[in-house]
């Protein structure tokens, strides 16, 4: 059991590390606690959630569509976000998506155990489509997303995945998490920070 909190650890760090690389801006770094995620989740009546000392625990409840979480704030000019979820059913829908003026930007993957495609929408029309590494539930991954200029990166585990070109207007961030119908989604999520 020691040897793998002490391979989590690492894995964070070394994760975190390079995420950060991504972003060459000088602000300062947030760190988003487990109850102040709790304050972005939109329709809490139609969710199950648990504010832990590390980390935010949120289910959808019978009859719920979805899970969405609401960054509060519209970020200006170039900020960077990075994450550790994990999904603890056996497939989730997770939608990240950047709303700029008029554009509507969306980032979609799959927990899933039969593998995972990223798909990258504006407004509604596929962009890009390609495979990535499998996201399996009971396992934390590190998310990450960037936006420099126009330029917006999206990826896993500290490496890249997905690069498209988006617009410079400032940004509101909203996340979704949708399961099945018979299978809930329900996820735990930790360790958020922002940069800007």
């Amino acid at each position: 059991m020691k040897k793998y909190w002490m391979a989590v650890i690492a894995f964070f760090v070394l994760g975190t590390g390079v995420a950060a690389l991504w972003f060459t801006g000088r602000g300062a770094v947030h760190e988003v606690s487990a109850e102040e995620i709790s304050g972005w989740l939109q329709n809490p009546e139609q969710n199950v959630f648990e504010i832990g000392k590390h980390s935010f625990y949120v289910q959808e409840a019978i009859g719920s569509q979805k899970i969405v979480l609401r960054y509060p704030s519209k970020f200006s000019g170039d900020f960077g976000l990075d994450f550790q979820m994990m999904s603890l059913t056996r497939s989730a829908i997770v939608r990240l998506l950047i709303k700029t003026g008029s554009d509507f930007y969306e980032t979609e993957m799959h927990f899933a155990e039969e593998g995972n495609r990223l798909r990258f929408y504006k407004n509604k029309m596929l962009m890009l489509e390609k495979e990535a590494p499998r996201i399996v539930p009971d396992v934390f991954y590190l998310f990450s997303l960037v936006r420099q200029g126009r330029l917006f990166r999206f990826g896993i585990d500290g490496q890249a995945f997905l690069t498209a070109e988006i617009n410079s207007f400032p940004a509101t961030l909203l996340m979704e998490i949708q399961g099945a119908p018979d299978d809930p989604a329900a996820v735990e999520i930790m360790d958020w920070r922002i940069r800007s």
